[in-house]
């Protein structure tokens, strides 16, 4: 199980990643929130103790109050189906493709985002089309 320090981490990614960057995050609350602390944050910057600095629960509910979500959201766990519509059925495909990008590291990542842009944009599955330089 994740102590709450890590659940909080892994929301305030998610909140970044959703608004496509920091800066974007930040204007979503009228620079409210504090670029250089929540950067900090996210860079895994230790303090005097050694420890990595954490969203403690002040910054939680600033978070939640100048992002109008709802009070202990950053608290909790959040599983890709609580991003879906309601009553949406998730296809099989979908939920592999999930899995593996999930298991994948960063670069990896990228790898996958480039070969589905490349398939969208082109149509073509073609290796030869798909390889990255």
């Amino acid at each position: 199980m994740k102590t709450c320090d890590e659940v909080r981490l892994e929301n305030l990614r998610r909140l970044v990643e959703e608004a496509q960057g920091l800066s974007n995050l930040i204007a979503k609350t009228n620079g409210k929130l504090s670029r250089p602390v929540l950067y900090q944050i996210l860079s895994g910057v230790k303090t005097a103790a050694g420890t990595p600095k954490n969203i403690g629960d002040d910054l939680a509910r600033k978070i939640e109050k100048e992002l109008k979500l709802d009070r202990g959201w950053m608290d909790h766990e959040k599983e890709f189906q609580d991003f879906l519509p309601q009553g949406y059925i998730m296809p099989a495909e979908l939920i592999r493709l999930i899995t593996l990008y999930s298991q994948a590291d960063r670069p990896e990542r990228d790898h996958i985002l480039g070969v589905l842009e490349a398939v969208v944009r082109t149509g073509s599955t073609s290796n030869n089309d798909l390889q990255q330089g």
